[in-house]
């Protein structure tokens, strides 16, 4: 259950690959992981939001910029670098956006800053191979037994390396219906499909039907799918008041609900989604929004000061007022993909200059000509050798150091010889 399915294989190449992975400690491989870099053709770019945000843990209060969404897929990502974020251990600098490349790599560089002793390095590795697929979406399976339910799998290992905590709020009550899901269904989301699945097969289509004069097992599945409808919004009024229930005051999560993820915060009179729609990047009235209900029709969006935001506070940007956030915007971002495009070129050129030196003969190094010694080499070295050995031959000059190679019979020409055809050898340059 996702926005995308997102498969992230580091089976190692070799067994004995595999031996070694194991022997390796989480900031070993550090030194040696290598996260696949999105290819530019597909790179995305994500608007940065600049919202005022009070520390829970030092109560200072300080601008932090959020990442924002403008299309499915990548709302696993984003939500979890906003929780980093919340939490101080992410700082994503000054420029308006964002590339998932980027944001990636900030992600790999904070996994390494903390890692916590109880997750190994394999789990490490299978992280760092998830990050780049976190563009598409996460795979996770729900446990409704508490807000805590998620089956074991790559998803619970990636936020638990994080350590930032993965709730939802589709919770069932411990009664008759909870008691079947629990345990006839194994308490999750595909077992109870399955269970209602195979009962309606063998019904011939009564239990999907709901027949209310099902009983025994076909009762039961009937009473799990009447629940699985009646919450498919995938939250219960129970869960919210579980989440309410077990989340620490002034803490921040990462919430599954809908097949979307969002950022959570708890605050001691209520919960609070992060908003990081795109629509609503420019305006900074609109930061939180309340959860109080299953049918949100009494949710309300608050500002950074957690104040309600209403129409009679003022109107919202007009449109001239909102092109020119946009123009502004997309101005930035063509700085920034300019300055992203000179660096590019500025590597390859450094990248060409160290290829050219590979290929000079040996004895020519940062420019300078084969046959001239170089005053700061001895003897003793290797350099040193071959130029006492070209010496001994008559190529180098034994007077003066950098000057250009005389044989020994030459005689140095006189101005009044400077009319005069030079020896056919008088240099030699190689």
């Amino acid at each position: 259950m996702s926005e995308g399915p997102s498969k992230a294989p580091t089976t190692p190449a070799s067994a004995k690959d595999a031996e070694a992975s194991k022997e390796m400690t989480p900031l070993e491989i550090a030194s040696t992981a290598n996260i696949e870099p999105c290819k530019s053709d597909q790179r995305q770019y994500y608007r940065l939001k600049p919202i005022q945000w009070t520390d829970p843990q030092t109560n200072t209060r300080r601008e932090v910029k959020i990442v924002t969404q403008n299309e499915n897929g990548p709302c696993p990502l984003i939500s979890l670098a906003n929780a980093l974020v919340l939490q101080g251990r992410l700082y994503l600098g000054r420029q308006p956006s964002i590339s998932d490349e980027e944001l990636i790599g900030h992600l790999g560089n904070t996994l390494f800053s903390r890692i916590d002793p109880k997750v190994s390095s394999t789990e490490v590795d299978d992280i760092l191979g998830l990050l780049p697929t976190l563009t598409k979406g996460l795979d996770v399976e729900i446990k409704f037994t508490d807000v805590f339910g998620f089956v074991l799998g790559p998803a619970t290992n990636l936020f638990r390396g994080f350590n930032v905590p993965l709730v939802h709020g589709w919770v069932v009550e411990p009664d008759s219906v909870g008691k079947v899901i629990r345990e006839k269904c194994e308490g999750t989301y595909n077992g109870l499909v399955n269970y209602v699945f195979q009962k309606d097969s063998e019904s011939q289509g009564r239990v999907i039907g709901n027949s209310s004069d099902l009983s025994g097992e076909f009762g039961d599945a009937v009473l799990a799918n009447l629940w699985l409808e009646s919450n498919a919004t995938q939250l219960t009024e129970y869960g919210i008041g579980e989440l309410l229930r077990c989340l620490e005051d002034y803490s921040v999560a990462v919430f599954f609900r809908n097949n979307h993820f969002s950022t959570l915060y708890k605050r001691p009179e209520g919960l609070y989604t992060l908003c990081a729609d795109d629509g609503v990047a420019a305006d900074r009235r609109v930061v939180w929004e309340s959860i109080c209900d299953v049918s949100q029709e009494n949710n309300k969006f608050y500002d950074s000061e957690f104040r309600i935001w209403t129409d009679s506070m003022s109107d919202r940007m007009d449109n001239e007022e909102q092109k020119q956030v946009d123009g502004d915007y997309a101005m930035a971002l063509e700085l920034q993909r300019n300055q992203e495009e000179e660096e590019r070129k500025r590597r390859e050129a450094r990248e060409l200059q160290v290829r050219q030196m590979d290929r000079m003969p040996p004895g020519m190094s940062n420019g300078a000509l084969y046959a001239v010694p170089n005053s700061g080499r001895r003897s003793a070295s290797v350099g040193g050798f071959e130029n006492n050995e070209r010496r001994n031959n008559g190529f180098l000059s034994s007077e003066t150091p950098g000057t250009l190679p005389i044989r020994r019979n030459q005689r140095r020409q006189s101005p009044a010889n400077n009319n005069k055809k030079p020896e056919e050898s008088s240099c030699v340059i190689s």
